[in-house]
């Protein structure tokens, strides 16, 4: 669960409450992780990382993607980007310090397919099932 007291940045009056606010906004009461139920998954890791997930914010498209980045930058908060997998490869889903998880697994389309130049347009959630 995101507190106040748990993130070093975080004061009584950091205006954490309006900023999850305007994350509601954008991308809906059931897309906003932050719970610690909820958000406990993200912080698996196999690399030893000791930071903190103060929730996940799962968008659905480019322009809630923009909202978010301009939120979190008024707001001062740092964004972990991930797609679809566990970025074990890479660490983790966990941030590689304290942070939101900007998850974009919802974003899931492929915008175009060009079969003849073998190129495909597709959103960072695409599998390669």
């Amino acid at each position: 669960m995101i507190s106040k007291a748990s993130h070093p940045r975080s004061r009584a009056t950091d205006g954490s409450d309006d900023f999850l606010e305007a994350i509601r906004a954008i991308v809906g009461e059931s897309h906003l992780l932050v719970d610690e139920s909820a958000v406990a998954e993200y912080g698996q890791n196999v690399s030893g990382l000791a930071s903190t997930v103060e929730g996940v914010i799962r968008p659905a498209d480019a322009g809630q993607v923009q909202q978010i980045v301009r939120a979190c930058r008024v707001a001062g908060r740092t964004l972990y980007p991930i797609s679809r997998g566990g970025n074990w490869g890479m660490g983790s889903r966990r941030p590689v310090q304290h942070g939101l998880v900007l998850d974009l697994q919802r974003m899931n389309r492929i915008r175009e397919v060009d079969r003849v130049h073998g190129v495909a347009v597709v959103e960072p959630g695409v599998t390669q099932q």
